[in-house]
């Protein structure tokens, strides 16, 4: 596996006590899981996968939370993935990040490392800088220093 995946599972959980369900999920993972409080019946639990021993964790723990709670039915799975993006700079320069439509994603003062989902982005080295436009569809790296 060579990109973050993000894997958010969604069950439906009616009659069961969604804070135990939680709480139950949170001491499985350790800690390393988003819960998502959808409504009355729907309890949503993200993960971030990196490798090939985190997806096997990831599958474990949900064999064990469905061992504990067998009326818990699985009512979606999403898998999206992500890819690593990382902007050059010298440590003093601003580094401004948004979606094409101009919604900040991140700021970072230096160099910025990070994983976003494919799409169309923009990038200002501070924040009255021009804006470059770039699709992420793979690993990228920008390197603004090698550009002097």
């Amino acid at each position: 596996m060579d990109r973050t995946r993000h894997i958010t599972m969604t069950y439906d959980v009616v009659g069961l006590d969604q804070g135990e369900c939680m709480n139950d999920m949170y001491e499985l993972t350790h800690g390393d899981v988003l819960i998502g409080h959808g409504n009355d019946t729907k309890l949503g639990f993200m993960f971030s996968v990196n490798d090939e021993g985190e997806m096997r964790m990831f599958m474990e723990t949900f064999l064990q939370f469905q061992k504990k709670y067998p009326t818990a039915k699985l009512f979606d799975v999403e898998v999206k993935v992500y890819y690593n993006l990382t902007i050059v700079a010298d440590d003093d320069v601003e580094i401004w990040l948004a979606c094409d439509e101009g919604h900040l994603v991140q700021k970072s003062l230096g160099t910025m490392v990070t994983s976003l989902e494919p799409g169309r982005y923009k990038y200002r080295f501070s924040l009255k800088g021009e804006d470059t436009y770039f699709s992420l569809k793979e690993d990228t790296i920008i390197d603004k220093i090698s550009e002097k």
